[in-house]
């Protein structure tokens, strides 16, 4: 494998945790795992990633996509502002869970736990801000977990996207 190969896999790979990451502060982090996935299928002429996964993979986006906007349009999300503390807050919560699901799950572990330890992350930075307002402004418990839900949803199905990405590219032919 050449150097340049090396640098294609790295940054694929990097797109698709930052894919799970963007989806802790409700930004569309399905799709870029799909434009990741296509433009690497495009890289190697489609051969381990073919029309069949792709076409899987973007109905999972809209699948995703689709979900959140209906669960947003019920009215009851109302995302945090991204600031610095929550930023890194919410990556060292999820580096700590890739950490720990790493030795168990291997490979499987890190996108995992780089997932949930976000998660984990996003709802306790929600209670802690929650926690800061005046009992008048508060969102309620309702609220977080809804939100959190949520985000657990869109999570839940990039986490099948990268199993199913994954297991094509890796498949023993």
């Amino acid at each position: 494998m050449s150097s340049i190969e090396t640098a294609g896999y790295t940054l694929f790979m990097a797109f698709l945790f930052l894919g799970i990451f963007l989806i802790n502060f409700g930004l569309p982090g399905t799709v870029v795992i799909f434009v990741d996935t296509f433009v690497f299928a495009i890289w190697t002429s489609f051969a381990p990633v073919g029309f069949t996964v792709l076409a899987a993979l973007l109905l999972m986006v809209a699948a995703a996509e689709g979900g959140d906007f209906w669960l947003t349009s019920l009215g009851m999300h109302k995302p945090l502002p991204l600031t610095v503390r929550y930023f890194f807050a919410v990556l060292a919560a999820a580096v700590a869970g890739a950490c720990f699901l790493y030795p168990s799950l291997q490979g499987l572990g890190l996108f995992l736990g780089f997932y949930l330890g976000g998660l984990a992350g996003t709802l306790f930075f929600r209670i802690i801000e929650d926690l800061r307002l005046k009992p008048a402004f508060r969102n309620g418990w309702r609220n977080i977990l809804f939100s959190t839900a949520q985000t657990a949803l869109k999570g839940s199905l990039a986490i099948v996207m990268i199993i199913v990405t994954l297991s094509t590219i890796y498949a023993p032919t």
